[in-house]
């Protein structure tokens, strides 16, 4: 009985709390809402306190409650506030020193203080500090991936692009435009802010959590579409909560009670980020072409040397390496593989295939055009008919397969592998290597080019062969040596 009176007495304060809460009409009239006026300064009867207008509303307030001016800091106490208020650091004991120095001179306080504000807000610690604040309001520490909890690794440009806005003194209304819409304003000639700036500017819209297993993962329509809902009701949110102050989401579900949004301008709202999706993009396509075009001559120095190295020593070729875009001496993508679908270079994990068309050889495309083409070609064979090869070379009475195959051939363990080792030794391990595919995959491997690049005339050939289904490992170490 008592229970049921509580609930009844809160439905009651419910009840009154509507009855007494402003209807949209009422809300318009808020301050909030109203344009900005310039005020009447208030008259004090200390003037000789207030050095600006600033100050004579706050004397206004403390006089009115009879309070008295708190006295002006000393200078050592007046730096260490100047600099974490305006930088968030400390200032040294040599600026200390310097600062006591120019303000101990006689009638130099003054100028002391506005020289020492000055040099903060050209700091570039300065924007560093306040960035945080708006970085904040943009929830950029947000999850990405819901309970993936993914890096974002691209998301420092858009962190970097706050700092410079600060530091450049930035006009509001231009730093709000450019964060909501900079993909709009880049293919304005007229502006002035280069274009990978603006680009940058948009990662205020895709700052918030994004939930990569509803949008991504999951197979349900259903979950992808509230997934989805989701995403657009946080770019809504997120652009009125810190443009303007308010609450909006709540006119997802009905006209709001508080704010004077309706539920049809919510979804208003909601129609102009429809077509924004969350994802990378190119922001400066000719940086990022010089900056391959670098990677591509280290790539290549690198295999040089490491050739080199190799022929000096003796070392024998890694086969597996090869699969991952090396020479053979370590220069490959650990982890790499190459899609028996397509030919394409993978990272990602993959997992069972039923959609390869048999008895077709595969050339392998990579993407770097430095990259050796020591592997010639790669295929699933059915077993029934012969697989034709290079200079009339055919693989044939192969064993019968499903025609089927699981993952990739890697530079490394396939995806689930159980175990990399075998007779004791992991050949995931420094120092080994794992040539990884499934039983029905095969891989053929240009000789005449390898020993081109190698310098080696003979080359033997040594495998170790293991099962890593439970218990054992698919280890193969594919290795080509000198005799």
């Amino acid at each position: 009985m008592m229970r049921r009176l509580a609930i009844a007495g809160w439905f009651a304060l419910v009840a009154a709390a509507i009855a007494a809460a402003p209807k949209a009409s009422d809300a318009a009239s808020h301050w909030s809402y109203q344009p900005v006026v310039r005020p009447a300064l208030p008259s004090v009867k200390n003037s000789a306190w207030a050095l600006n207008d600033l100050d004579r509303f706050i004397l206004a307030k403390l006089e009115a409650k009879g309070l008295q001016p708190s006295p002006e800091a000393d200078p050592r106490a007046l730096i260490r506030r100047l600099y974490f208020d305006l930088i968030g650091l400390p200032p040294t004991p040599e600026e200390v020193d310097t600062f006591v120095r120019e303000c101990s001179a006689i009638g130099s306080r003054q100028s002391a203080i506005a020289n020492l504000v000055d040099r903060l807000l050209a700091s570039p610690h300065y924007g560093e500090r306040w960035a945080r604040h708006w970085l904040d309001i943009a929830h950029y520490a947000d999850t990405h991936g819901f309970e993936r909890d993914q890096l974002r690794p691209n998301a420092w440009r858009y962190r970097d692009y706050v700092i410079a806005a600060l530091n450049t003194d930035k006009p509001y209304d231009q730093f709000l435009r450019e964060q909501i819409a900079g993909d709009v304003l880049a293919a304005n000639s007229k502006l002035q802010t280069p274009n990978s700036e603006l680009m940058a500017a948009t990662g205020f819209l895709a700052a918030g959590p994004w939930d990569f297993v509803g949008q991504v993962e999951t197979r349900s329509d259903m979950l992808k579409r509230a997934a989805r809902a989701d995403d657009l009701d946080d770019m809504v949110t997120q652009v009125l909560t810190a443009s303007m102050g308010v609450t909006i989401n709540c006119a997802r579900c009905h006209d709001h009670k508080l704010d004077p949004i309706s539920q049809r301008e919510y979804y208003s709202l909601w129609a102009v980020f429809a077509g924004v999706k969350r994802g990378d993009r190119e922001l400066d396509s000719a940086a990022t072409a010089r900056r391959e075009a670098e990677r591509q001559q280290l790539q290549k120095r690198l295999r040089e040397v490491t050739a080199e190295l190799g022929r000096l020593t003796g070392e024998g070729l890694d086969l597996a390496d090869m699969v991952g875009g090396g020479n053979g001496r370590g220069t490959g993508i650990k982890g790499a593989g190459l899609d028996l679908r397509t030919g394409n270079v993978v990272k990602d994990k993959l997992g069972y295939h039923r959609d390869i068309q048999v008895n077709r050889r595969q050339k392998p495309e990579w993407p770097d055009s430095t990259t050796p083409k020591f592997v010639q070609w790669i295929f699933l064979p059915d077993g029934k008919s012969p697989v034709q090869l290079a200079n009339q070379t055919t693989a044939s009475n192969l064993p019968p397969t499903s025609g089927h195959a699981w993952d990739a051939i890697r530079n490394g363990p396939l995806n689930a592998q159980v175990s990399t080792t075998l007779a004791d030794v992991d050949f995931a391990s420094a120092g080994h290597s794992i040539l990884g595919l499934h039983a029905n995959a095969g891989v053929t491997f240009d000789l005449a080019e390898i020993r081109k690049a190698s310098g080696f005339t003979k080359l033997r050939f040594t495998a170790q062969v293991g099962f890593g289904a439970s218990g054992t490992a698919l280890a193969w170490t594919w290795r080509c040596r000198i005799p």
